[in-house]
């Protein structure tokens, strides 16, 4: 999987961020597969929907092997969390459980590993209730001189001084990719609306025999009765591949504007009402889902949705 367009953007911001970097790490895996460096991977970490409570978050870490071979992690690479503009930030990451092991990834293959830590309880040496300043990037040092790459993030607050505790990283086994014939989907109201937004879930079921892969950021187009395109506004998403089992959902949230914007009619409708959705899953042909209820989505069809989810 390669997206030329978070490549572009993770480039800049480490240009911005440049700084002189100690590549020190764990000795190279003494295997005939090589290890993996900087120019093959891309990084994302991104929140898990709904994880938070107790005053901990649940993340998830993946790194994607884009290359043309196959090549090896020793463990979690060396992380600092970065600023929106790369500033560094406080950072103590720990591996449960601890102990030396290596990840091969195949080509286009992946690895996850899930992270947990708090975004609101701060130290008692902490200031105030913003414990540290957000995060918007994790970089990543890879060991024996792989480089450095940067991992995109959901923005967040990692308190107590930056800690995390990540699972070890596990390779994700090669999967085809979802097609649309294989998938069910609704997108249906969570509940009323509330202060001027509501909240519509998006889910998607794989009806097919095999698992599959949504392999990257999913495309979403309001439409009218008769299918005429409407105005639609998605907040950039961080994609992110999840594989999907077969009789297994996966949800992705979209919060809408039921009040109009100051540049749309204060009476009546401000958008002309959606019935339905075109959804476009990665390398599928678009679904046509009914919206559920129909809803006029005001500041121009603008959704603001998390990432993709599983449900169980």
């Amino acid at each position: 999987m390669h997206r030329p367009r978070l490549r572009a953007l993770v480039v800049a911001i480490a240009a911005a961020a440049a700084c002189t970097l100690g590549l020190a790490g764990p000795a190279a895996s003494q295997t005939s597969v090589p290890g993996c460096t900087k120019s093959v991977l891309e990084a994302e970490f991104t929140v898990i929907p709904g994880s938070q409570g107790a005053g901990q978050v649940a993340y998830t870490l993946t790194i994607d092997n884009y290359g043309t071979s196959a090549c090896t992690l020793d463990g979690l690479p060396k992380l600092r969390l970065l600023t929106k503009h790369g500033a560094k930030l406080p950072t103590h990451a720990a591996t449960e459980p601890h102990g030396a092991y290596t990840v091969t990834l195949a080509a286009g293959q992946y690895a996850q590993a899930l992270a947990s830590f708090t975004p609101d309880i701060a130290a008692s040496n902490e200031p105030g209730t913003h414990c540290e300043p957000v995060a918007h990037w994790l970089r990543l040092t890879l060991p024996a001189g792989g480089g450095t790459l940067l991992a995109p993030m959901s923005p967040t607050m990692v308190c107590q001084h930056g800690t995390m505790t990540f699972r070890r990283l596990k390779a994700v086994a090669l999967t085809p990719n979802c097609a649309a014939s294989g998938l069910g989907a609704t997108f249906k109201a969570v509940g009323p609306p509330y202060g001027g937004q509501v909240t519509y879930a998006l889910v998607l079921t794989n009806t097919g025999g095999a698992s599959c892969l949504v392999d990257g950021d999913i495309s979403l187009q309001l439409l009218s009765a008769t299918g005429t395109a409407l105005p639609t506004a998605i907040n950039d998403l961080i994609g992110y591949p999840y594989v999907i089992a077969a009789g297994q959902s996966a949800t992705l949230d979209a919060t809408a504007y039921t009040k109009p914007s100051s540049t749309e009619p204060s009476s009546g409708p401000c958008e002309p009402v959606a019935t339905q959705l075109a959804v476009t899953v990665p390398h599928a042909t678009a679904l046509t889902v009914p919206i559920d209820p129909p809803r006029s989505f005001c500041h121009g069809g603008r959704l603001s949705t998390t990432g993709l989810f599983l449900n169980g």
